[in-house]
């Protein structure tokens, strides 16, 4: 006789952290660029270039590329466009990390700020927020089965867990060609432009994944006649598509992330020769990681009425997928010009993030507070200064609603679905917006598991002091299995002699055992 071992494949997340630190940083405007004399907006993104692993912290590497839209100080302002990059090293200390551990990490600008030194020279300040995650894959092993032995009376467990098939990143590749609107003159010169995404949906299908979303483009330009003023442009690029994913299913649950990333949009000639056509290229970064739902049933407790079975037994651990949810969020507020901020006449563009400021486990389920980043460019009434730009936040609040319990791990990913502004009188905006809260949560688990056995000769001096033939009267909490391992019977015999249709038990009920029937 021989226990048969089989593997579960398991993922212990080890920790969750937050670690932040200051990016500062002094950048001269480039010669052929004009004298900064307004600064209107920036934007930034983060890309992690390399993640060196070490005993309890790793090093970070990346580059921060910036873009900045400023109005010259000349007679009549201008608008101009620069942009740079900075890089950063950094140590995290994230305890308990190994070296043979995966990190997850998710870079996050919070509070970028550029403002002016002088005419020709910036200082730019930004908090650099990486959210990790560090995982330990493991392979635990425990007795399925007993091989060619009828004398042993086995009992068996089910363990429902949750198995990573795959965690992994790709990139799926966007190219769009947009011609301008007739009643937009052509493009002289490109000043400022942005892509943002909205509405993207994300699905897993055997084999692939399913991609679909929307393009927003906007962009500041000067016409080809110089008594036209600048022109603004705002078109939406609806795309959809699907990228190879092999060890996907449909039926598997799917945990896929997009980030929009090296998006560059170029001016070129139409097919009259004209310059109306703009050429978006991009990449949508996909962070990839797939489950599956598995269960297995292994050998809890071995005893034979004729022979003394010793087990040998190890704790393994374990994670299942408790909750998985999408929630919709409404939010609604209004933003107040300052006062050296020039009056609202039109809306340009409207641009926002979110960032999560805290997640806690309660009751009911998930509370989450966070804000939405605000930014709008708007057309002013001020003829020297026909653009500007204000900023804001928007506070939200959720209820994600779930039996989860406070030592569960919860993983929330929150996604800006949509943004728009409206003027309200001339120095209000109100903004409307949709969030998504895309959160997992996970509970770990532990088990006895059976690794080995032995059996001996029974002892009979022991076994001998049971009677052959006894009344017993079920005490709660009292199994079927229990019962027929203290008298050296089987649950068979139990079963036939007392006409039992079920194994559960009634507290109170009389049993009659037979010893070793």
């Amino acid at each position: 006789m021989n226990l048969k071992l089989c593997e579960i494949h398991t993922t212990k997340r080890k920790g969750q952290y937050r670690w932040q630190f200051t990016v500062e940083a002094d950048y001269n405007v480039p010669d052929q660029k004009e004298d900064i004399g307004r600064i209107l907006s920036e934007q930034g993104q983060v890309l992690l270039d390399e993640f060196e692993q070490q005993e309890n912290r790793g090093i970070a590497k990346g580059t921060i590329r910036f873009q900045m839209l400023y109005g010259t100080n000349q007679e009549h302002a201008m608008l101009e466009c620069m942009e740079g990059t900075i890089p950063f090293e950094e140590t995290v200390h994230l305890q308990g990390m190994t070296a043979k551990d995966e990190v997850m990490i998710n870079p996050e600008i919070e509070d970028l700020t550029i403002s002016a030194i002088n005419s020709r020279k910036i200082t730019l300040r930004l908090v650099l927020v990486l959210q990790c995650m560090v995982l330990e894959e493991a392979t635990v092993e425990g007795a399925s089965e007993l091989e060619n032995c009828d004398e042993i009376q086995c009992l068996y467990q089910t363990i429902p867990y949750t198995r990573t098939v795959t965690r992994k990143k790709d990139v799926f590749r966007l190219k769009e060609e947009i011609i301008l609107p007739q009643s937009k003159p052509n493009i002289c010169q490109m000043v400022w432009n942005q892509v943002s995404m909205n509405h993207l949906e994300l699905r897993l299908a055997d084999g692939v994944i399913l991609l679909k979303g929307e393009l927003e483009l906007f962009a500041l330009y000067y016409g080809e006649e110089e008594h036209i003023p600048v022109q603004t442009v705002t078109m939406q690029i609806p795309f959809e598509g699907n990228l190879d994913c092999p060890e996907g299913k449909g039926d598997m649950i799917g945990d896929i992330l997009g980030e929009l990333r090296d998006v560059s949009v170029m001016v070129r000639p139409d097919e009259d020769g004209e310059e109306r056509k703009l050429e978006l290229e991009g990449n949508l970064n996909l962070s990839i990681q797939i489950y599956e739902d598995c269960s297995v049933s292994l050998l809890s407790d071995l005893y034979s009425p004729q022979a003394n079975v010793i087990t040998e037994m190890t704790e393994i651990g374990y994670e299942t997928l408790v909750m998985r949810n999408h929630a919709k969020v409404r939010v609604a507020d209004r933003i107040s010009l300052e006062k050296n901020l020039p009056n609202m006449l039109q809306i340009c563009q409207v641009t926002g993030s979110v960032r999560i400021e805290e997640q806690q486990i309660v009751n009911q389920g998930i509370m989450v507070e966070g804000v939405i980043l605000c930014q709008a460019i708007y057309v002013s009434d001020e003829d020297k200064n026909p653009i500007a730009c204000v900023k804001g936040t928007v506070p939200f609040s959720y209820l994600i609603e779930n039996h989860v319990n406070p030592e569960d791990t919860s993983i929330l990913t929150p996604y800006l679905d949509s943004i728009s502004g409206m003027v309200v009188g001339n120095h209000e905006l109100e903004i409307k917006a949709s969030v998504t809260l895309s959160s997992m949560v996970f509970a770990s688990h532990k088990k006895q598991a059976m690794i080995s056995m032995t059996v001996e000769p029974m002892d009979y001096e022991r076994i001998n002091k049971i009677p052959g033939m006894l009344g017993y009267i079920v005490k709660e909490g009292d199994t079927i299995w229990g019962i027929a391992k203290k008298y050296y019977t089987t649950i068979d015999s139990i079963r036939k002699i007392n006409q039992l249709e079920q194994d559960e038990l009634q507290a109170g009920r009389k049993l009659l055992i037979v010893k070793g029937c």
